[in-house]
Order: structure tokens, then C-alpha cells, then sequence
């Protein structure tokens, strides 16, 4: 199928002289319609228009956009989603006209594409701790940045973290009949984790590590912290770790030590890894 003809629009001033001809006796409007290329339906509709509305403009194109979503609701869904965002298109269409009665009612259709026009997109959820914007919790995280920055600056730093791994394999293919499963008999452990603890300085590089079967408990902590203590002896040092049960008690116990100053960091810090 051929493509429609584009329309082409009339200017102004071949629409002034068409009313000139018109309103002239000597010439005749359709003839100069002809001359400058104007479709004879055109002129006489252009001066039909000036004979019934006095106009020889053009009517400007393209009404009023009636848009159904206002940006009242559109501020209104995006308070429904920082309060949920786990919420599905008909439960956001519910709650919006439960909160906003006297708006139109709209298809969870249009939700979904009001939400698109917001630059909004579906991903992954991750779950922020209640616990994590407490003001307490808060003002740990600033009175310890505010200490790194005044006292642990002007020492050696030496950050310690432990991890756990398991070096448990196993064969995940067999073989057994057509038709049936591949079975082993296991007694369902995977065994004992193998605990790392590492003690590392930007000046010293690898202050201290340390390996061993099982969880890393109290004791095990405060003969690290001593072994550490005596490998930065005769320096400025302050010792940087996270605030676990078996570290808390350590620093009980090394509270008053000779070897330097001992920190753990606050709930929920951005410095809670070991760089």
C-alpha cells in the first residue's frame, strides 16, 4: 500500500492573498490558488473559515493533553513505593485510590507505565537492617570517624578480620542404571571450617596471620592480639577490628596492655571490611 501524501501546510501570507483575491473584484481566488500552488479545497476552505470566524491564521494544531495521572499521584505512588517496594501494581492501584478518592480510577496497566515515565524499574530487593539509622547507632559511626580522623591517624593502623573456610569435596557425578538415581551413602557434615585471621598495615603489610580448625572464640583472639601486639613492639600502634562477641571480650582482657591502643569498630560501618 502506498504511503499517504504528506499535507502541506499553507503559509500565512498565501492565505492573505487568497482573502485579498477573494475581497478583490478584479481577480478570482481560485485562479490565484492555482498560481501559487494551493489546492483549490484549500483555498475554499480557508476562505469559508474567514467568512464564518473573520480568521486567516491557521488553527494551531494539537488540543489539550488530557492525562489522567496528575503529578499529585504521581507524588503519591512514589510515597507508596519508599514505604514498600515490594508492592505489586494492583496493590500500589489500590492504595493510591485509597489515599486519593477523588482522583479517576486508573488500570494497574497505567501504573505500570506511570512507574516506566518514573524512571522506576523492577530489580532485586536487599534487606537493610531496622537497626542500621538508629540515632545511637548513627552517632557511633560519627564519634568513631570523628577518633580515626583526631587519634588513629597519627598512629600505625593495623586492621585485623577473620573469615572462615570450608575445604570439604566431593564427587557430584556417578553412575547407576537407566532409569534410576545415583546414590551415596554420607553422614551429612561437610566437616569443620578453617579459620583465617589476618593482622595487615599499611606500613607494615602483613602484621600477623593465623590458622585453625573450627570458630574463632575469646582466647583464640587474645593470644592473636598478643602475637600481634609483640610483632609492632616499640611502635605507635592502634588495632582496628570489627566489634564480634570473641573480640569484645578480648579487649576486656587487653584493655591496659603496654603493646598500644585497641578499637573496634561501631555497628554497621562502611569500614566493617578489612581493606
Amino acid at each position: 500500500m502506498a504511503a499517504r501524501p504528506r499535507r502541506q501546510r499553507v503559509s500565512l501570507e498565501n492565505r492573505e492573498c487568497l482573502i485579498r483575491a477573494f475581497n478583490g473584484p478584479a481577480q478570482d481566488y481560485l485562479s490565484v490558488a492555482d498560481t501559487i500552488g494551493v489546492n483549490r479545497s484549500t483555498a475554499r476552505g480557508i476562505v469559508r473559515r474567514h467568512l464564518q470566524e473573520g480568521q486567516i491564521a491557521e488553527r494551531p494544531r494539537g488540543g489539550p493533553n488530557h492525562r489522567k495521572v496528575d503529578n499529585e499521584m504521581k507524588q503519591c505512588i512514589e510515597e507508596i513505593l519508599n514505604e514498600n517496594p515490594v508492592l505489586t501494581l494492583d496493590g500500589i492501584n489500590r492504595l493510591l485510590q485509597e489515599r486519593l478518592p477523588d482522583k479517576p480510577r486508573i488500570h494497574s496497566r497505567t501504573v505500570g507505565k506511570v512507574l516506566n515515565g518514573m524512571l522506576y524499574t523492577f530489580k532485586l530487593v536487599r534487606r537493610c537492617p531496622a537497626e542500621r539509622n538508629r540515632p545511637d547507632v548513627i552517632q557511633s559511626r560519627r564519634d568513631y570517624a570523628a577518633w580515626f580522623l583526631g587519634e588513629a591517624i597519627q598512629r600505625q593502623i593495623v586492621f585485623i578480620d577473620e573469615c572462615g573456610f570450608n575445604v570439604w569435596t566431593a564427587r557430584s557425578q556417578g553412575r547407576a542404571l537407566r532409569g534410576d538415581r545415583a546414590y551415596r551413602q554420607v553422614s551429612g557434615q561437610k566437616g569443620r571450617n578453617i579459620s583465617i585471621i589476618l593482622a595487615v598495615s599499611s606500613t607494615f603489610g602483613l602484621v600477623h596471620h593465623s590458622m585453625h580448625i573450627g570458630g574463632t572464640n575469646r582466647d583464640r583472639f587474645q593470644v592473636f592480639l598478643d602475637e600481634c601486639a609483640q610483632n609492632v613492639a616499640g611502635n605507635e600502634t592502634v588495632f582496628i577490628y570489627d566489634g564480634a562477641p570473641a573480640h569484645r571480650g578480648a579487649v576486656s582482657m587487653l584493655k591496659k596492655s603496654r603493646y598500644g591502643c585497641y578499637h573496634h569498630i561501631p555497628l554497621f560501618s562502611t569500614s566493617s571490611r578489612m581493606p
